[in-house]
């Protein structure tokens, strides 16, 4: 009798390793200029099994980017729920982009690419996907701004999204960001730890700032 476990298996695998491969092409080349073909060959198999999973380019073109959108749905309110507010929260928010963005930069320079190649398509996607989240964050910096921790004059959602902005385009430049520093030893950390004192700063009281800096 066949193994359930062995049968299932590498159908999942030749399923993520076409997600990935998928998500660098469409990152380097754009939707367009990606054929299913040159997807099947870096993925390690020919184009009838990819089909086998994915009967079209957009089919898997939709999973590509369910998938991107989906890690945020899942883990942003467990996150929330977890922290206290205040640095903590902001701080923990940050680390899950950074590591989430520094398992694959393809990421990020898929989520560019698809702004600049298709951006009303993309901009449709992301309202639907990750407004809800956007909304919860906001009513998290809201109420940082009722008790006193985060400045008055922040506007929460227009705050998410330059950091969200800020984020996506240092992992889509990381080459040229590290050119730019060749006398630091690790140009891509500094310049994530001035991603986050920028953060820090715009969003929190200074009498926030100066109780943890004193």
């Amino acid at each position: 009798m066949e193994n359930p476990v062995a049968a299932v298996q590498p159908r999942t695998d030749g399923r993520q390793r076409i997600l990935k491969k998928a998500t660098e092409l469409f990152a380097q080349a754009g939707y367009e200029g990606t054929s299913l073909s040159q997807i099947a060959t870096a993925a390690g198999m020919r184009k009838p099994s990819l089909l086998y999973h994915f009967d079209s380019k957009e089919a898997l073109r939709k999973e590509v980017l369910a998938e991107f959108f989906t890690h945020w749905r899942e883990l942003l309110p467990s996150v929330l729920a977890q922290t206290r507010g205040g640095e903590d929260r902001f701080t923990v928010l940050m680390e899950a982009c950074v590591n989430f963005l520094t398992e694959d930069p393809n990421r990020a320079r898929l989520f560019v690419r698809e702004a600049m190649d298709n951006p009303e398509a993309f901009s449709a996607e992301m309202t639907e996907q990750l407004t809800p989240w956007l909304a919860l964050v906001a009513r998290a910096i809201e109420e940082g701004q009722r008790s006193g921790v985060v400045r008055k004059e922040v506007n929460a959602e227009a705050f998410i999204l330059q950091m969200v902005r800020l984020a996506m385009t240092h992992f889509a430049m990381t080459g040229v960001i590290s050119a730019f520093m060749p006398t630091t030893d690790q140009p891509t950390d500094r310049s994530l730890e001035e991603l986050l004192r920028i953060g820090q700063v715009a969003l929190f009281s200074p009498h926030e700032e100066a109780s943890k800096n004193g």
